[in-house]
């Protein structure tokens, strides 16, 4: 109940402002742009890898697969389309050198014309993976409603930037299961039905498989703040104005 104040402001705030953009409207129109959740799962995958990417993570996929051949054929076939139709670049995306995001369209996207097409099946892996960590810590239709929020929050959104994707990617590592999970018996046994590969190998061994992904995280993080920091403070360069600039996510 208390959310349907949020809600009420929210829309009090379109009402107000003439639409969801914050100071130059011009050029931050709304669109529809359904391959924004693709490479959230890229940037999920990429920053999220110590706890998304284990080796029996990757094997309850492929069981997935082997098992769903039907709908994962229709999410390719999906994403192939959405790759083929979508994938286009704002105007800020190619003018502003200063973020990641220009240096990835440019030298992945741009240069590589089947760079979109054949990471298809790293957006069904990421999607699926999500959807695996959250369905086990939290309910079926928690899990539908985040997903769904978090699609509808960057698909209205035509640039690609990092930081559209920072709050549902927050909301997912805090939801990860607490303990590292491996397959049992029971699970292997049962594969040709569906179900997933992974369930709790007990407190001690899952515990200290969860902190060791946890370890691995925030070394991880802290070597990308730190190349971030130095690239930043000691590796600007001049644009044609003469004016100094930085790189930034």
């Amino acid at each position: 109940a208390p959310l349907i104040f949020v809600c009420l402001g929210f829309v009090t705030f379109v009402v107000q402002n003439g639409g969801v953009a914050v100071g130059d409207k011009s050029n931050h129109q709304a669109g529809f742009h359904p391959m924004q959740p693709c490479y959230w799962m890229l940037l999920v995958l990429f920053m999220l890898w110590p706890w998304m990417l284990s080796p029996f993570r990757v094997a309850a996929f492929f069981g997935w697969l082997r098992t769903n051949r039907f709908a994962a054929l229709c999410l390719l076939l999906l994403s192939l389309l959405g790759a083929h139709y979508f994938t286009f670049a704002h105007p800020f995306l190619l003018a502003d050198n200063r973020h990641y995001t220009f240096y990835l369209w440019k030298n992945l996207y741009r240069r590589v014309a089947m760079a979109r097409y054949l990471i298809a099946p790293v957006y069904i892996f990421g999607g699926w993976s999500c959807s695996h960590s959250l369905v086990r810590m939290c309910s079926p239709s928690w899990v539908c409603w985040f997903l769904l929020c978090a699609c509808i929050v960057v698909v209205p959104t035509g640039l690609l930037e990092f930081r559209y994707f920072l709050t549902q990617t927050v909301m997912l590592l805090l939801h990860q299961p607490l303990y590292s999970q491996l397959p049992s018996k029971s699970d292997i046994k049962s594969k040709s039905k569906g179900c997933r590969l992974e369930t709790t190998r007990g407190v001690v061994g899952g515990e200290a498989a969860r902190v060791e992904a946890d370890l691995m995280g925030v070394v991880f993080y802290a070597a990308v703040n730190s190349v971030t920091i130095y690239i930043f403070l000691f590796r600007s360069f001049q644009w044609p104005d003469g004016s100094v600039a930085r790189f930034m996510w």
